[in-house]
């Protein structure tokens, strides 16, 4: 794997509390080279607020669908 590989982040749950509060200090505290690989799959609208590229994902959390659908969207 290079260093230059993508970081592809779900978050989905951003906006809520408990894992919510993990994914935005996560998404705050990665260094600039991190930043730069980062994308995050969710609600393009609630998320460009962090500045980083979203790759629109609106699956169930915790579903058989989005188990499957969830790597085709890094395609």
């Amino acid at each position: 794997m290079n260093n230059r590989s993508l970081i592809a982040l779900d978050a989905r749950m951003a906006e809520h509390s408990g894992i919510g509060s993990y994914i935005r200090g996560l998404v705050t505290h990665f260094s600039p080279e991190q930043k730069d690989r980062l994308v995050l799959l969710g609600d393009p609208h609630q998320l460009s607020r962090y500045g980083r590229p979203v790759i629109s994902a609106h699956e169930s959390i915790y579903g058989v669908w989005e188990q499957w659908a969830m790597p085709g969207r890094l395609r």
